[in-house]
């Protein structure tokens, strides 16, 4: 969570993560002091992801980690709190960021871009190493949920766009006449558009 963020939202400030056992008792806290919006949380072979936006660097335990200006962070801590990777993107916001944890170890982030449009697709190992990428479109998506299930990223989002239609490979969403199209978008293991449902 954020702590001594001002009372408006989104909430931005420094961060904790708490780590408990089953009964709810902790076994140990630690801060992220900058500029932060957590995004999402999972754990992957008992360690715990992280993703976030970050406005500037940001210490934990005495270190430094990130980059100057705004940037989307995803990180990796093992069951102790040491952190085992941090990847970072200059060209993506990780303030909405969704996680969803697959098999074998592996794992799908979804991001947007800075500008909080257009949607980012991630499978990531447990090493920090990105699998396989996928920008469904640089503008008009806006993805809410996702769901990583047996090699397979299924996406909950809505098509805003100006144009009559939007086609993601060679999927085409319709905009209605009236507001927008609520989707869910199947992509396959090698995060090709395969089907669609779509309601307005």
């Amino acid at each position: 969570g954020v702590y001594g963020a001002p009372h408006t939202l989104p909430f931005i400030g420094n961060a904790y993560l708490v780590k408990t056992d089953l009964l709810g008792q902790t076994e140990w806290a630690e801060y992220l002091a900058g500029s932060l919006q957590i995004g999402d949380i999972a754990t992957v072979n008992n360690n715990i992801i992280v993703a976030g936006q970050s406005n500037g660097p940001f210490t934990y335990r005495g270190f430094s980690y990130g980059l100057e200006g705004h940037y989307m962070f995803i990180m990796s801590f093992d069951q102790t709190g040491d952190v085992q990777w941090l990847h970072t993107d200059a060209q993506m916001t990780g303030r909405d960021a969704n996680i969803s944890v697959g098999s074998e170890a592996s794992f799908a982030v979804h991001l947007r871009q800075q500008s909080n449009q257009g949607d980012w697709v991630l499978i990531m190992d447990a090493n920090g190493d990105v699998l396989n990428s996928k920008l469904l479109s640089a503008t008009t998506t806006m993805v809410t949920d996702m769901a990583y299930y047996n090699g397979w990223v299924y996406l909950n989002g809505g098509f805003h766009g100006p144009a009559p239609s939007i086609m993601i490979d060679t999927i085409e969403i319709h905009r209605p006449s009236v507001e927008h199209a609520i989707f869910v978008l199947a992509l396959n293991e090698n995060l090709i558009a395969t089907w669609v449902t779509v309601d307005t």
